[in-house]
């Protein structure tokens, strides 16, 4: 079997297409057999089951079954990620860490793109619009995937992955509406082009409206929604040994919010409602060409635009991506080399509550990776090591060494090992930016036992620091997987040691406090708060905070029948902080999800889909709570087809995050809903 990955490993994808007509979606069986190919857990095509990783691979065919409606969504159906949802429209995602609102651990891409904001090392998720029915399928990755993919990419990795437009060569309309969705109406037309044999494109777009949340947790709801895109993508096969790949997109939203910022006099938060308004634009080229049969190289590049309009940040950024990688195989030894640069084009405006210290418009990178899997034993024990190393402009010099180690001892048996380090570079928020947040209470630094004054609020401002260091993490994993005919079993365990992590502390200068007292020790409280007026708390960022988390994953894949496929996880992982030094982010937890999924094949044309899960609420400040979604889909012809989905049936609404402290974020009740789609295809 090995010998055909490392085949299929040196073809660009681009070379490999389907007949005529739109392909199927993965069936149970092969989703069962867990055969399908990856590419981003060692960046080159490889089985999912012999693949020395965490992964998880989320079908076209699974996205179709549940009904969800967007990307974030989407990442409910993986066992063991972290997905809460804020409010109607704002996501907290992760993987083997704690999730927020601007969460930088984990590295997104759709095609092998990223689409990071480096301001704080984040996704916007709500700005992610891509029509499911032309996702192929989406790959996770649960643990370090810096040695490929670079820097912030130390607790996973996502790539979204679309299919060939060979494959999406019909119309395809799409009409859903429901309790919280007023409509979002989608389309997408490909076909055939004349210019080259095997060459084809598609265009896309879609308009969506949505409600505002019943109920929020503070103040009012806020967070209806309206969203616009159009994209398209044209695969170019030139020759036998070269293909062409060119696609891009451009989203527009205005998503309303309610934001809680610090009042200019009292310095506590205070509601404010105004609309988050972005535009996005991305374009992608991609030339693949096979050298030989043995040897094959691949050259990308990519350019993002990202626009933010928000009352605390106007926001523009660029960036431009440059990716080379050559593949090759030698007798018992395959390697794979590359090289990137990327530019960030930053210009900064300053806001009444954000200001850049250091003005820091552009951050460059580059480097190169260089991974080799000798095989041992063929078939049998492999060894892959590798190396990326790659400049900033914020820290400099990052390198991230790892080793892993297969063992197939039998066809149906597979064990893993690995040990990597990885690497966090600060966002501009911790390195630059000057943040005004909301502010620290004068009891965290004097207590007199007049509430009042205790309770009285500072201006407080979150710095940057230039001189930051990089967050730098060790982790080793193990894993174990067994494949039957009817079941299959895939068992990941983890310990990561992480340095300088994200922590943040309040500081106040001595002369400040010296003066309050020496007005307090004359009990003029009045000459106290009018000095307290004039000050201002630093909230700085810490360097040497470590953070120690380990825990697993374990999920159990089974074909109770011909008709049914269902899917148990359990996820479970602890975190501990040490030398914290009095930050306030240095809070030890444990995070748990119990995950049950079923399809069933009710009749030829109709299968019914469920999720209900179990997850633990003390990370997030929520109660634990057990969520039920439902969605069945009924073929009525080959080309149309009926969706009806629930979400969240056991409650009528329910509180997913509620970290009611955090800057800017105001939580809702999620709302049970019901949405009902209708796609034609011709």
């Amino acid at each position: 079997m090995k010998t055909t990955i490392i085949v299929c490993a040196l073809l660009p994808a681009s070379f490999i297409y389907a007949d005529d007509s739109e392909l199927n979606d993965f069936d149970l069986e092969s989703l069962l057999a867990t055969d399908v190919q990856v590419t981003s857990a060692m960046k080159r095509t490889q089985i999912a089951s012999e693949t020395a990783a965490s992964v998880y691979v989320l079908s076209s065919e699974k996205i179709k079954n549940s009904g969800v409606t967007s990307i974030a969504q989407a990442l409910t159906l993986v066992p063991g990620m972290q997905v809460r949802q804020i409010d109607g429209n704002k996501w907290a995602i992760s993987a083997r860490t704690q999730a927020g609102r601007f969460t930088s651990k984990l590295l997104v891409m759709i095609d092998g793109q990223s689409i990071y904001n480096p301001s704080f090392a984040g996704v916007y998720w709500e700005a992610l619009n891509i029509p499911l029915y032309d996702i192929e399928r989406i790959e996770v990755i649960k643990g370090q995937g810096g040695l490929l993919w670079g820097s912030n990419a130390t607790n996973g990795v996502v790539n979204v992955i679309t299919k060939h437009s060979l494959d999406t060569r019909s119309t395809v309309g799409q009409v859903e509406t429901g309790s919280n969705l007023n409509h979002r109406v989608s389309f997408r037309v490909g076909d055939d082009l004349s210019w080259t044999k095997h060459s084809s494109y598609r265009v896309y777009g879609s308009n969506e409206s949505s409600a505002k949340s019943d109920q929020a947790v503070l103040w009012d709801t806020r967070d209806d929604a309206k969203k616009s895109s159009l994209g398209g993508r044209v695969d170019l096969t030139l020759n036998d040994d070269n293909s062409l790949i060119i696609q891009g997109d451009y989203t527009k939203i205005n998503v309303g919010q309610t934001l809680q910022l610090p009042s200019p006099i009292t310095h506590a938060k205070m509601e404010v409602g105004e609309a988050e308004k972005r535009q996005h634009a991305q374009l992608m080229v991609r030339l693949e060409n096979r050298l030989s049969n043995t040897s094959n190289q691949m050259f990308q590049a990519s350019m993002s635009r990202q626009k933010g309009e928000q009352v605390y940040f106007n926001e523009k950024f660029s960036h431009y991506d440059f990716d080379y990688q050559l593949n090759m195989l030698a007798g018992s030894t395959q390697t794979n080399i590359g090289i990137n640069y990327r530019y960030n084009d930053i210009p900064f405006t300053d806001s009444a509550f954000i200001h850049s210290a250091g003005m820091t418009e552009s951050i460059t990178q580059f480097g190169g990776f260089l991974q080799t899997n000798i095989f041992l034993v063929p078939n049998v024990l492999d060894v892959i090591v590798g190396n990326k190393s790659e400049h900033n402009d914020l820290t400099g010099w990052e390198h991230q060494p790892s080793i892993r180690l297969t063992w197939t001892p039998s066809e149906s048996h597979f064990f893993w090992s690995s040990v990597s380090q990885g690497v966090r570079i600060p966002s501009l928020t911790e390195y630059d930016y000057e943040t005004v947040v909301n502010g620290v209470k004068v009891e965290r630094f004097l207590v007199t036992g007049v509430p009042a004054f205790d309770s009285t609020r500072i201006r407080t401002v979150l710095k940057g620091d230039s001189h930051a260091e990089a967050e730098t993490s060790i982790s080793t994993e193990l894993g174990y997987r067994v494949n039957q005919d009817d079941w299959n079993v895939d068992l990941s365990l983890f310990h990561t040691d992480a340095k300088n992590t994200l922590s943040v502390a309040p500081n106040i200068s001595d002369t400040d406090i010296a003066a309050v007292s020496g007005f307090l020790g004359g009990n003029d409280f009045l000459g106290a708060l009018g000095y307290l007026s004039t000050a201002t708390v630093d909230m700085t960022f810490l360097n040497g905070v470590d953070l120690i988390s380990k825990g697993g994953d374990l999920i159990i894949s089974w074909q109770t029948n011909s008709l049914v496929h269902s899917e148990l996880g359990f996820s479970y992982t602890t975190y501990h902080y040490e030398n914290e030094r009095n930050s306030i982010l240095a809070d030890d937890g444990l995070l748990r999800q119990i995950f049950l999924s079923n399809t069933v094949q009710l009749t030829d044309n109709q299968t019914l889909f469920s999720l209900i899960k179990w997850e633990d609420g003390g990370a997030y400040d929520t109660d634990n709570y057990v969520s039920l979604d439902l969605s069945w889909g009924w073929a009525i012809t080959p080309r149309a087809h009926l969706t009806v989905t629930g979400n969240n049936l056991l409650n009528s609404s329910q509180l997913e995050y509620g970290k009611t402290n955090d800057t800017l974020t105001v939580p809702t009740y999620i709302d049970r809903s019901m949405i009902v789609g209708f796609r034609f295809n011709f």
